[in-house]
């Protein structure tokens, strides 16, 4: 459970660094975050991308993320989002509070760090069963340049429909003075508030693959339109996907933007992706650059980095925006630390630079 708090730890490391990280750098690329507020998921669960500006992430997948955000006066802040498996279950309010006080209540470097002042308790937001907790820590390490305060706030809530499996936020920021108020409170409150479980997926959506597989298209429309009309994301990501392409049913773009659309709103990075590709190659719409923009910068706040060199090639080649190498030069570089090999290749040819060059 000590990774908990040396999560925050790094994460912290890593916002401190985020002035001078490059593409050599050792520390993981940052990606700015452009659209603050906007819904990240999860397995299981969804939250917003923190509001404010200058927020950057150094890692995102299906069960966690890192954030990072520096300020002018060398102060620094962090989001951890995570989820975790305890085997036995978390199934008692008194298990929560022991776990969340073990994690938060330690300091990453005993050598180093001292627990100021430590609260938790415990509440039942729309029905689940969650800890907040606070804690201030001296921070004397060494990759700082003069001692700190770490403030750590964190909320940890049991998944309702899987008691094994807790979702834990924690939010941190690093002060200079002792005796300074953090200023991120209300923003950590408004953060842990977002977090939203979404339903376990529905059943009909293994009837429903089974269908296409078989051939039966109708029969899967009519399994998976009505979860997905009623706000079943699953399968409307799984019904927008397959109009789309046409797998296993007609393609049908209109049916397919509709579905697409009901499953961003739960930020599905797929669907996000598959938007962009819709205006970006005008299936089903006339193009629009601005639109493909849009939805493929939702997909790259999550890493995603295929949106993120469609990002580069739209501002390389000038294709329906201004061309600007040195936007495409970032966004291959976030692409390529994603692990694009496209992204990779055209940075090694140096196919990226102006002309001129």
């Amino acid at each position: 459970m000590l990774a908990g708090i040396v999560a925050v730890a790094l994460a912290l490391h890593a916002a401190s660094a985020l002035a001078q990280t490059g593409s050599g750098g050792s520390e993981p690329l940052p990606n700015p975050v452009l659209n603050p507020g906007s819904p990240w998921w999860f397995e299981g669960f969804v939250v917003q991308a923190p509001a404010g500006e200058d927020w950057a992430s150094f890692s995102k997948d299906g069960r966690s993320a890192e954030l990072g955000r520096k300020y002018d006066d060398g102060c620094s802040a962090a989001i951890v989002i995570d989820s975790m498996r305890f085997d036995d279950g978390i199934l008692r309010e008194d298990d929560l509070l022991r776990v969340t006080r073990r994690a938060e209540s330690t300091p990453s470097e005993p050598r180093s760090m001292k627990l100021l002042d430590y609260a938790q308790h415990a509440s039942t937001p729309k029905g689940v069963l969650c800890v907040d907790a606070s804690a201030r820590f001296d921070d004397q390490r060494s990759q700082y340049d003069a001692p700190g305060t770490l403030v750590v706030y964190s909320r940890r809530c049991v998944r309702p429909d899987r008691p094994e499996i807790v979702v834990a936020l924690r939010f941190a920021e690093r002060i200079a003075q002792p005796d300074a108020a953090a200023t991120l409170a209300d923003a950590a409150t408004a953060f842990f508030a977002s977090l939203r479980f979404v339903p376990p997926p529905s059943p009909v959506l293994a009837q429903a693959r089974t269908a296409i597989g078989n051939e039966r298209g109708q029969e899967a429309i009519d399994l998976l339109q009505p979860a997905a009309d009623e706000g079943d994301t699953e399968a409307a990501l799984f019904l927008g996907t397959a109009y789309l392409y046409g797998s296993g049913i007609a393609a049908d773009y209109d049916a397919a933007r509709k579905y697409l659309e009901l499953a961003a709103q739960d930020g599905r990075r797929d669907a996000l992706y598959n938007l962009g590709a819709i205006y970006d190659k005008a299936i089903g719409v006339p193009r629009d650059a601005q639109q493909a923009l849009k939805w493929f910068g939702l997909a790259a706040d999550q890493r995603d980095a295929q949106a993120q060199l469609n990002l580069a090639l739209l501002h390389l080649h000038g294709d329906g925006v201004l061309t600007d190498f040195r936007t495409a030069e970032q966004w291959l570089r976030r692409a390529a630390g994603n692990g694009s090999k496209r992204a990779q290749g055209i940075l090694a040819s140096g196919r990226w630079k102006p002309p001129e060059q």
